[in-house]
């Protein structure tokens, strides 16, 4: 899996194994 954050600061998790993109709000 990797992490990765977008311009607003929000923290995405991507999960390499099922494809799926899980957006963490902090």
């Amino acid at each position: 899996a990797g992490i990765a954050f977008d311009p607003d600061g929000n923290l995405y998790i991507a999960d390499t194994y099922n494809h799926l993109i899980r957006h963490v709000i902090m």
